[in-house]
């Protein structure tokens, strides 16, 4: 396991596992490091605007630049050298899908709107995205950012593709996604334009491309989390093969023991770069409502530490809410704190510890 996930190159980090059990991928805010370590695109809000938009946010200075000119922005992706930034915006009833290179500055509209989710080729030259015909067909569409146009469009047989739920495979033109019917949601390959099943349990809830960028790594929910948190597993694309990875039932802190297990997990993220986890999971509290708290675990399981807490009512729900990023090379932890009246993006140790307020606004976070 500690083998297997501590040795992704900086390019390529940016491939976390994020997974939000409880949303679904067009409601889910985002936070991810730029390649570079030096920002983050977030979610954000938009002044006097009704809807969550999207900021590009310097992680020294704090500066915002809105993506979009403040409207609702679905998702956005780095590509692995930094060059272009790819985004997906409601701009008044329509859906566009926006790629702009950050090197000159300039931004094109795609013909088609595609995503999110997204993922990157390793060289930053194409990407793939999801999108939805008018008849309700789901198809994965792949784009080349370089030439700007489409290469590849794939019919897949599912639902929804969920947030964040599609990986590149790195030194192909292939993809690997999470995809649901019904109640169930699997692992599925797009290789040469077919479509493949990889696993068949229905309970897989997060993936990510495994640092030796041949294997793809995935998490499988639990049954009760009084007694497993949740367990993990590791795809060999070479071989084709699947082996469980070392993780503990009981993580110190999360739960414990069957009393003071989670009711629920919002978030978990697993940084194969930075061999760690981010968890943020909600507790019952006395009086009535929940308590979310944030946690950064090392993939060991051993040394967890909170990094923050907050009280959540029935009425105020989803509010507040936890989004944290690991940074490429495992240095920082980047959480935003949306809650009904103000965003704040935070920048810790990997730890959680020694943290400090990047940015703070003053109008929270829109239903």
């Amino acid at each position: 396991m500690l083998r297997s996930l501590r040795c992704m190159p900086r390019s390529l980090a940016v491939a976390i596992l994020v997974l939000l059990v409880r949303e679904s991928a067009d409601a889910v805010p985002f936070c991810e490091f730029s390649p570079s370590g030096d920002a983050v695109v977030a979610t954000w809000p938009a002044e006097a605007s009704n809807a969550d938009s999207a900021a590009i946010i310097a992680l020294e200075t704090g500066r915002v630049e809105l993506l979009g000119g403040g409207a609702s922005v679905a998702g956005a992706s780095w590509s692995p050298d930094g060059q272009f930034l790819v985004y997906s915006v409601l701009s008044g009833q329509a859906v566009q899908t926006r790629l702009r290179n950050l090197k000159t500055g300039r931004e094109r509209t795609l013909r088609v709107p595609i995503g999110p989710p997204f993922a990157w080729r390793e060289d930053g030259k194409r990407f793939a995205g999801i999108a939805r015909a008018d008849d309700g067909q789901l198809k994965v569409v792949f784009f080349n950012a370089t030439e700007f146009g489409e290469t590849l469009r794939v019919d897949l047989e599912l639902q929804s593709v969920e947030a964040r739920g599609l990986v590149w495979l790195y030194g192909t033109d292939d993809v690997m996604l999470l995809g649901s019917r019904g109640s169930r949601t699997d692992v599925y390959a797009v290789e040469s334009g077919q479509v493949r099943q990889i696993s068949s349990t229905g309970d897989v809830i997060a993936m990510a491309l495994g640092c030796d960028r041949h294997s793809v790594v995935w998490a499988r929910s639990s049954r009760n989390l009084r007694y497993i948190l949740l367990s993990l597993y590791e795809f060999d694309t070479n071989t084709r093969s699947v082996r469980r990875l070392r993780f503990p039932e009981r993580v110190s802190l999360i739960n414990p023991t069957p009393q003071s297990a989670p009711v629920a997990l919002d978030t978990v993220l697993v940084s194969p770069s930075s061999n760690r986890l981010a968890v943020v999971a909600s507790y019952a509290a006395k009086g009535g409502g929940e308590v979310l708290r944030l946690f950064s675990i090392p993939l060991t399981g051993n040394g967890a530490s909170q990094v923050r807490a907050a009280h959540r009512t029935g009425s105020q729900a989803p509010w507040p809410r936890f989004v944290p990023a690991l940074s490429p090379d495992g240095r920082h932890l980047c959480v935003l704190h949306q809650d009904a009246a103000e965003c704040v993006l935070a920048l810790f140790d990997p730890n959680g510890k020694n943290g400090r307020i990047v940015v703070r606004s003053p109008y929270g976070g829109r239903s």
